[in-house]
C-alpha cells in the first residue's frame, strides 16, 4: 500500500519585474519575493513598476497593489488556504 501523502513540489510561474524606465530588474519566483517587492515599492512611494507574466503587463501602483490580479498569478497559497478554510472539525 503506498503513502497517502507526500511532499510536493511546487513551483510557481516566474513573473519579470521592470523598473518605470522598463530596465529589467529580476524574476519573482513566489508569494513572498512579490510580496518584498511590493512593500518596497510602497515604503518608497514609488510608481511605474510592472511585472510581465505571460502575456500581460501587471501594474503595481506606488501603494503596492496590484492593479489586475489573473488566475494562476501567485494563487497558489490562496487556493490552498481556501481549501484549508472549508475544513470541518470532527469533534
Amino acid at each position: 500500500m503506498s503513502e497517502p501523502v507526500k511532499v510536493n513540489r511546487i513551483i510557481e510561474e516566474a513573473a519579470v519585474l521592470f523598473s518605470p524606465d522598463r530596465t529589467y530588474l529580476g524574476e519573482i519566483r513566489s508569494h513572498l519575493e512579490l510580496a518584498d517587492v511590493r512593500i518596497q515599492i510602497k515604503k518608497h512611494g514609488m510608481s511605474g513598476y510592472f511585472l510581465k507574466w505571460r502575456n500581460s503587463e501587471i501594474q503595481i501602483n506606488k501603494n503596492g497593489g496590484i492593479n489586475i490580479w489573473l488566475d494562476g498569478f501567485f494563487d497558489t497559497y490562496d487556493k490552498q488556504l481556501n481549501v484549508l478554510l472549508d475544513l470541518k472539525t470532527d469533534s
